[in-house]
């Protein structure tokens, strides 16, 4: 009975030891996780619909490791974008808070594979007038999206994705003035941005290398000319358009690093940066006339 009872305290005393040591093996382990693991549990959980846990963990991150400006940052995002779902309120403070801090770095690494920046702010300003627009809010709609042409400007070096992204805006950006009963602004939002290719005078870190020759403005011309027809015809107003383009005015800018093209149609003034200082006004008008915009108003 006793060599039992040795046998069986031999047993237990293995057992706690081995338990001992995988316990201060795993504490020794989680002292050393890095804000970035706990930033993918939340995305985990995330991907399992788990919110409220998503959410736990990446506050964890911004509360934990406050010296991780990259990983706070993305957090601070991403607590945003899970409060969209059931808690709108909520996913506005947090985007509110992103645009305040001081830390985030709109140039981090990009949080999608086609987008090399992080463009917290930006992308920020656009989920706010997204958010707002669903709640039929679409004066503060188009305060948000303002926000996002400047002072938040969607940062790339690519230009194909920098056009992709500004029509995408400028077509949300019609859209709400169009719900204001702001016609005239929803065709100008529209027709300014296809008139207003030059990527050079808005993306100063712009490497034309990367880019790809995507045609962005056919379908874009098209949704111009169906607000264009609802609002005035095409024909009125591609006659409008034309007595506007002989009252065309070119000068350069002050630092004279771009020309500016002004024309004033419908009571609102059209401003376009050129980065070709040798334009004459008859070669800008050629150029604005060739864009796809004035082939969809003779359709």
């Amino acid at each position: 009975m006793p060599v039992i009872c040795v046998q069986l305290f031999l047993i237990m005393k293995k057992i706690l030891l081995a338990s001992a040591l995988f316990f201060v093996g795993f504490k020794g382990f989680s002292q050393q996780m890095t804000a970035d693991y706990y930033l993918g549990v939340g995305e985990r959980y995330l991907s399992k619909r788990m919110n409220d846990s998503a959410i736990y963990w990446w506050k964890y991150v911004i509360q934990n490791f406050p010296t991780k400006n990259k990983e706070c940052s993305r957090s601070m995002f991403r607590i945003a974008s899970a409060y969209e779902r059931d808690s709108v309120g909520k996913a506005i403070r947090w985007y509110e808070k992103i645009l305040a801090d001081p830390k985030v770095n709109d140039m981090d690494f990009g949080m999608d594979i086609l987008e090399p920046f992080a463009n917290y702010r930006h992308n920020a300003c656009l989920r706010l007038g997204a958010m707002n627009a669903k709640r039929r809010d679409y004066a503060e709609a188009i305060y948000w999206i303002r926000q996002a042409y400047t002072p938040y400007r969607y940062i790339t070096y690519v230009g194909t994705a920098y056009e992709a992204r500004m029509t995408s805006v400028a077509t949300a950006m019609s859209d709400y003035y169009k719900q204001l009963g702001q016609k005239d602004s929803a065709v100008y939002t529209i027709v300014h941005k296809i008139l207003d290719t030059d990527i050079k005078p808005h993306l100063p870190e712009y490497d034309p290398s990367k880019d790809n020759k995507t045609d962005l403005y056919g379908k874009f011309s098209i949704s111009a000319g169906k607000i264009i027809e609802e609002t005035y015809s095409k024909t009125a107003f591609k006659f409008e358009l034309n007595k506007a383009l002989k009252k065309l005015k070119v000068k350069k800018s002050k630092d004279n690093k771009w020309l500016i093209a002004t024309f004033k149609l419908y009571k609102i003034t059209y401003t376009i940066p050129l980065s070709d200082l040798t334009l004459k006004k008859p070669q800008v008008i050629e150029r604005f006339k060739a864009s796809p915009l004035f082939a969809e108003l003779d359709k």
